[in-house]
């Protein structure tokens, strides 16, 4: 890509932070960028935009997104008026991610579009593949997993002879996938991805890669390895100050807490994550993913009034996004809050709205649990839909094998052989809770074999 316009030229030192930013060099260039002032390019419009642009790169870059937007659009209106297509394309990307970052979703596909035809005009595809990686990025926040793996696999056409936005495409199509089920593929393109990027010393998209595989990891309950993940990835966080990504990791390391049953540590870190969301972009998809997962933990410690503070505030900033996943996740915790309260009416309308909104996700995993989920709500029932609670566990069970998601099935098992038991039916009730007990017992889930046997 040539630095400079034919109808216009720029100042050398633009140049060359123009240079650091596209070369993700970005500490060396917000320590070039801060030996420049606004008023010495403040003369010429081109050279200001640019100026403006790179000041807001730089401020995207640092996490404040309130900043990187006004330059940017300061930028943008100075750059207009020049044949600049690329930076100007570069300038609405930036906007886009800002917005995005800022949580909104509306503006942050517009400028993403602007983006894209503006590269399409300059005949960029680097820009053009950036423009449609952002674009998934989008639809993967919005839960439209199709559409994200649309955009990207035209961005994978017209990638050309770069590895390293190869490497940026595969991680990024990795990370869609654990989303709708593809979990081993998922973990083959992170993988790549990240042998490539710590090979060529790129540290930022080697987090974004460890988070990503931790995270898949974490799913699929191999804790060990998701632990190193997010230490890795921490490592480089605490290094390079990048405040993003840090809260991205209190979430998942949050999360892995959870499940593992450490239910204080949880709490500890998903309240972080939260409260540095709501530092950091207060409307965005940062604050209501970690204070949904904060619900979760506060319910698992019978704080079930704070759970359903933070289920509901989770709800009402994930329906301004779009975010049907946590939409759905959020109806969930709040249906089982209701449910500890014996108010199964209101438990029941959650959960079902909870289910019918990811079947349109078509997340397996989520959907999985979230049936098994609404089993165990409606056996709390007094007037108990026998028929309707074996068509979800049924379907879980169904979701979690072709996942090969192993305790999860075991736990389907132990939820239709409790069922069945209490409803008579002894041989069939055994003969799941014998089939639990055994996958318990070879994934070492000791407290899940004492609790079958404490049934038996």
């Amino acid at each position: 890509m040539p630095l400079s316009s034919p109808q216009v030229s720029f100042d050398g030192r633009l140049l060359s932070l123009e240079g650091l930013f596209r070369q993700r060099q970005y500490n060396a260039a917000l320590q070039e960028l801060s030996g420049l002032s606004e008023s010495e390019f403040s003369g010429k419009e081109h050279e200001h935009g640019l100026f403006l642009l790179l000041r807001a790169e730089g401020s995207y870059f640092e996490g404040n997104y309130r900043k990187a937007l006004q330059s940017g659009l300061r930028a943008a209106k100075l750059l207009a008026d020049f044949p600049l297509n690329r930076r100007y394309g570069w300038t609405q990307l930036v906007l886009s991610k800002s917005y995005s970052a800022m949580g909104d979703l509306k503006n942050a596909e517009i400028r993403a579009r602007d983006a894209l035809a503006s590269f399409r005009r300059a005949s960029d595809p680097v820009g053009q593949v950036d423009s449609l990686n952002e674009l998934a990025r989008i639809s993967s926040i919005r839960s439209e997993y199709r559409a994200g793996v649309s955009f990207l696999t035209e961005a994978v056409s017209k990638v050309g002879d770069n590895p390293r936005k190869v490497s940026q495409l595969l991680g990024n199509t990795g990370t869609l996938l654990i989303c709708t089920g593809r979990w081993k593929q998922a973990e083959k393109d992170l993988t790549e991805a990240l042998k490539y990027n710590t090979e060529h010393n790129h540290e930022v998209s080697q987090v974004i890669n460890l988070l990503s595989l931790g995270y898949l990891r974490l799913r699929r309950r191999r804790f060990m390895l998701a632990r190193r993940d997010l230490d890795n990835a921490l490592e480089i966080i605490s290094r390079l100050g990048l405040k993003r990504e840090k809260i991205l990791y209190l979430k998942f390391a949050g999360e892995l807490a959870l499940e593992r049953g450490d239910m204080f540590r949880a709490k500890t870190l998903l309240s972080d994550a939260y409260q540095q969301g709501l530092v950091l972009a207060p409307a965005s998809s940062l604050v209501s993913q970690a204070g949904r997962r904060l619900a979760e933990a506060e319910l698992a410690l019978d704080n079930v009034d704070d759970a359903m503070k933070y289920g509901q505030k989770a709800l009402e900033l994930s329906l301004a996004l779009g975010e049907k996943v946590e939409i759905g996740l959020s109806y969930r915790v709040i249906a089982q809050v209701y449910s500890a309260h014996g108010e199964h009416e209101d438990a029941l309308q959650n959960i079902r709205q909870a289910i019918e909104i990811l079947r349109e996700v078509a997340d397996p995993y989520d959907l999985g649990r979230t049936l098994l989920t609404m089993a165990e709500i409606c056996m709390e029932v007094p007037q108990e839909d026998q028929q309707g609670i074996r068509a979800a566990l049924d379907e879980a069970h169904r979701l979690f094998r072709k996942l090969k998601a192993d305790y999860w099935v075991a736990q389907t098992d132990f939820k239709s052989g409790t069922l069945a038991c209490r409803h008579g039916d002894l041989a069939y009730g055994f003969k799941k809770l014998n089939r639990a007990e055994k996958a318990f017992a070879s994934l070492e889930e000791k407290v899940k074999v004492r609790a079958v046997h404490k049934f038996l």
